[in-house]
């Protein structure tokens, strides 16, 4: 009977993997121990191959294309399923060149190890980022197929990762005829493979990153551990911002989810991407229904993932994060609590050396200092500028999401400003805050309105406390930027417009023209427009225009315009989910 031993999968192999067999040459042994590896796919097997490899084509006279094919191939699979040696990488790429060399130029010996060449060059770079070693792979992948007949079992494979290749090059350089061979390699692969289920999972995924890629570099959601909170996802729409490219991209994840079985660990991955992809579309529509999807899709992951998965605390803290957006849509303080809540778990969960703390800190921030706003406590609100303070102390000064920290920690200072006005430093911290994340972010950022709203509001303060004129023209110069910022459907406060709204006013007031007001009311009349029916910000906005048409009506006393005002009011009185003004 043949001795077998027990493999680290816990299966029997035959003895051979580890020791001589009855076959008395090295040229034989390594056929033996390639035929276990290919019945078991067992890695410990690959140390043997490669070792016998090196044995028999040191004992040749002559370079053999097979035999050094099989070295790179053993070599590479090491550094894909074992150990992640760039040695082993390099190695395999100067041996596959030489299998090349050697072997006849028409052959389909010469086309398999082409392709795998182009794998291992699509591996280096990641290493060296190096666009050569991507345009050849792509170039030996493109000549394989040339010569590959339609009914071949493994065209498919060829195509994707012609696709994935094509995916990296789009990432870098931004060709829009690489982004639109991507996607036809890719989706020519999924739709006539015979793969596995898992395989074909794994490229509607690269067809989603390469969809997200062009979206503003989504395909950073790889990286979610530096980007995860999605109050801070608006960046990703930086470039592009269009619409039909976010939602198709949705579309693919929610296929790749589908076909990947819960109990897959790239399930919990996947359906991280989806939830956060999901919560970004809202931001961009404002249907409800997005933010409620969003919710109950990280519920599920929740549900699945344990303590230990590295996305949890992250996880835990985006859904603070949806749940303080569905208490801004509803008014109801219970999501508001049920965000603390959670907020406070990714914080205790989180690792104090996690790239995410300080994301998951201001997070946090956040939400207290909107539960101190409408309960009134202190306590709250210096809890909320403590956890800023200490996001931005653990932040990088070189982090390119530094000004997300200055933005949060400035605004907390100026709400506690707004609790104790002889506090003037918090107002001038606060503003000097602002400037500074202002001069870090990019003038096309989404984010760059929130900044600018809450610098114009903070002006306008400064200016009620002192009266300098000079803030006050500031102020209004600024709230109009933030405005033009303003790209989509608005879920969130629209500040910029009631800031711009007052310090207009406040100027006609004090001997300007009514032009300001008139211009105030338009802003106004066209945000309530592209607001959806069911925002609570609604309210704001009415309550804006009451008071400016019974500005106006104070100068013109044309009858229409008190009865503007009094209908504006009426509307933020009577509005079903009407929320109160904030500081």
């Amino acid at each position: 009977m043949e001795q077998t031993f027990t493999n680290s999968q816990g299966r029997a192999v035959p003895l051979t993997a580890v020791a001589e067999s009855s076959y008395t040459t090295q040229q034989s042994r390594l056929e033996r121990v390639l035929q276990s590896y290919r019945d078991t796919n067992d890695p410990d097997l690959l140390e043997e191959i490669i070792q016998t490899a090196r044995k028999v084509l040191e004992a040749s006279t002559e370079d053999n294309a097979k035999l050094l094919h099989t070295l790179a191939w053993a070599l590479y699979k090491r550094y894909k399923e074992v150990i992640d040696d760039y040695g082993d990488l390099e190695e395999a790429m100067k041996l596959e060149r030489k299998a090349i060399e050697a072997s006849a130029s028409d052959s389909m010996d010469r086309q398999r190890f082409s392709y795998w060449l182009a794998l291992q060059l699509g591996d280096y770079f990641y290493h060296t980022r190096n666009l050569d070693d991507v345009d050849e792979a792509i170039g030996l992948i493109k000549s394989s197929l040339e010569k590959f007949p339609d009914e071949s079992p493994t065209k498919a494979a060829h195509m994707a990762n012609l696709g994935i290749l094509l995916k990296e090059k789009y990432s870098v350089l931004r060709v829009e005829d690489d982004f639109e061979s991507g996607c036809k390699s890719l989706e020519t692969a999924i739709a006539s493979s015979s793969e596995d289920q898992n395989t074909i999972a794994t490229w509607l995924e690269k067809l989603a990153d390469l969809y997200d890629a062009k979206h503003g570099n989504l395909g950073r959601l790889e990286d979610l551990e530096t980007i995860q909170l999605a109050r801070t996802l608006y960046e990703l729409f930086e470039e592009t911002r269009n619409l039909s490219e976010l939602q198709e991209s949705i579309t693919l994840t929610r296929e790749t989810v589908a076909v990947t079985p819960e109990d897959d660990p790239e399930w919990l991955d996947r359906i991280r991407k989806l939830n956060v992809a999901i919560y970004i579309l809202y931001h961009e529509t404002g249907d409800s229904k997005d933010l409620e999807e969003a919710i109950n899709v990280v519920k599920r992951y929740l549900e699945k993932a344990s303590k230990d998965h590295p996305h949890w605390s992250e996880q835990l803290s985006n859904y603070s994060n949806y749940l303080d957006s569905l208490h801004s849509r509803t008014g109801d303080l219970a999501h508001l609590e049920e965000a603390v809540e959670f907020g406070r778990m990714s914080l205790k969960d989180i690792p104090k050396n996690s790239p995410n703390l300080q994301i998951v800190l201001g997070n946090l921030s956040i939400v207290l200092s909107r539960r101190s706003m409408i309960r009134g406590s202190m306590v709250d609100l210096e809890e909320s500028v403590s956890y800023a303070r200490t996001a931005l102390e653990v932040t990088p000064s070189d982090c390119p999401s530094r000004y997300i920290q200055l933005h949060n920690l400035g605004s907390m200072l100026l709400k506690r400003f707004s609790r104790n006005q002889e506090n003037v430093p918090d107002l001038n911290q606060g503003i000097a805050l602002l400037r500074e994340a202002l001069t870090s972010i990019s003038s096309t950022n989404p984010e760059i309105e929130s900044i600018l709203s809450r610098l114009a509001s903070a002006l306008d303060k400064r200016h009620d406390k002192f009266g300098s004129s000079d803030d006050l023209e500031e102020g209004i110069e600024i709230a109009r930027k933030a405005i033009a910022s303003i790209g989509n459907p608005f879920v969130e406060r629209p500040t910029s417009i009631s800031t711009l709204a007052a310090l207009l006013k406040k100027r006609f007031r004090a001997g300007g023209s009514l032009d300001d007001i008139i211009e105030a009311i338009a802003i106004s009349q066209k945000t309530l427009k592209a607001m959806p029916e069911d925002s609570p910000f609604r309210t704001d906005i009415w309550t804006t225009l009451g008071d400016l048409f019974a500005a106006k009506f104070g100068t013109t006393w044309v009858t229409s315009d008190l009865e503007e005002a009094v209908r504006s009011y009426r509307c933020a009185v009577e509005h079903p989910t009407g929320n109160s003004a904030e500081g």
